[in-house]
């Protein structure tokens, strides 16, 4: 088969697409990468083939926008850049369509796949990397600081969906969504995140449903197939300026504020300080320098990168957005997290992190030096989240979700094609 998987996002977004796109060329399948441009290197170092879409400084005007990472104009951001990109992406995966031996892998923005799919009636598979984006009104995903009261009956968060879909997200998706769809004969579409966004034979959540449980009221065709690790380590080894630091003494705290990140200079102030106020070595992580202080105290050390399957298993903690990437290296290495979301998914895994006991959330408001340096004590020496951290890391043990939900895929396309 020929396998086209499209990832929208971030590294965080592209990184598990790879591993799936790995796991279908182990099996004798041919894997194209269609996202943008800014990952075309990786996806060459990975193995695959990649087709870009869009170019890198459109994803840099994205990530640098000042409203991307805000917990409610971001998603406006983030959706009209998907929206853009949707029509060249489009034809992108049209010219590399062969009747009769295709198949779509699309996360949960690759908007542009559900078109093709739609339109060419090509077996289609929706991943969505985590949880929040399947709306429940039994347990509702966390997407805003505060949540919605566990005691609404569901009838009431239902009405509240729905509210949010017509006033909120419709307004800013269905207008070009369904230009474009209208330019491809296809009828319109409302309350795109409601049930349009799970259409297709096959939804697999890239989790495990001991970190999430399904929910009665999930649609049916989702299965859980858990984390994947990709992270572009490989059999690399580790920098050697970052591995001579962390030999240079105990192990430090890590901060990361995500990959897309860009305009986040409070935060790594606050982590720097909080470092020096408690005595610990800082490790930090951004591709933006400009997010970090110019002059660090001794012991605290930025890196643009570096794999965090590699530096995780050695760090005291890791401090970090509630990205699910992020969250799933730092579960499988077993250290206590500190977790302040700012938008998007990251409130919904932060509720589900400390769910588990394996961290402490602060909110943006409450990131200060003096809080974080407190948190880091807090959580480097609870017996009850060590335990809480060893059992995490003992459960991803020998996790092959690449396999498992390549085996999903590949047993519903051959269930669709059988039944043609």
């Amino acid at each position: 088969m020929r396998i086209l998987l499209v990832a929208a996002g971030s590294h965080g977004d592209v990184h598990p697409f790879l591993s799936l796109g790995q796991e279908f060329q182990r099996r004798g399948h041919e894997a194209l990468v269609f996202t943008s441009a800014n990952f075309e290197g990786a996806i060459r170092d990975a193995g695959l083939a990649p087709v870009p879409v869009g170019s890198v400084e459109h994803y840099e005007a994205v990530v640098r926008h000042p409203d991307a990472f805000h917990p409610r104009k971001g998603f406006k951001v983030i959706a009209r850049a998907a929206l853009e990109w949707t029509p060249e992406l489009y034809r992108r995966l049209d010219e590399h369509v062969v009747d009769g031996q295709t198949v779509v892998v699309g996360s949960t923005l690759a908007l542009a796949a559900r078109l093709l799919a739609e339109k060419r009636d090509i077996p289609f598979a929706t991943v969505h990397l985590s949880p929040s984006i399947i709306r429940s009104a039994i347990r509702p995903p966390v997407m805003g600081d505060p949540a919605l009261p566990d005691w609404l009956p569901p009838a009431v968060v239902r009405g509240i969906w729905y509210l949010v879909d017509r006033w909120l997200i419709d307004p800013i998706v269905c207008p070009e969504l369904n230009r474009i769809r209208a330019g491809l004969d296809l009828a319109p579409v409302e309350r795109v995140f409601d049930e349009w966004i799970h259409r297709s034979a096959l939804v697999v959540g890239m989790f495990p449903p001991w970190f999430a449980p399904p929910q009665t009221d999930w649609p049916r065709q989702v299965w859980l197939a858990g984390f994947t690790f990709f992270d572009g380590a490989g059999s690399a080894p580790l920098d050697q300026t970052v591995e001579a630091f962390l030999d240079d003494g105990p192990p430090p705290v890590v901060f990361t504020s995500g990959t897309a990140v860009a305009r986040e200079r409070r935060f790594f102030d606050a982590s720097v300080e909080a470092c020096r106020l408690s005595g610990r070595r800082g490790l930090l992580l951004t591709r933006y320098p400009e997010q970090v202080p110019d002059e660090l105290p001794p012991g605290v050390r930025h890196f643009a990168y570096a794999p965090f399957s590699r530096v995780f298993r050695r760090a005291a903690a890791v401090v970090h957005h509630g990205g699910i990437g992020t969250a799933a290296q730092a579960l499988r290495a077993g250290v206590p997290q500190i977790v302040r979301p700012l938008a998007f998914d990251q409130f919904d895994n932060a509720e589900h992190l400390k769910r588990l006991g394996v961290a402490r959330v602060l909110s943006p408001n409450r990131y200060r030096a003096q809080t974080v340096a407190g948190a880091l004590d807090e959580v480097t020496s609870s017996v009850e989240m060590a335990e809480a951290c060893a059992t995490g890391a003992i459960r991803l043990r020998g996790a092959d979700a690449a396999a498992e939900a390549v085996t999903l895929i590949e047993r519903t396309v051959s269930s669709i094609t059988s039944s043609r």
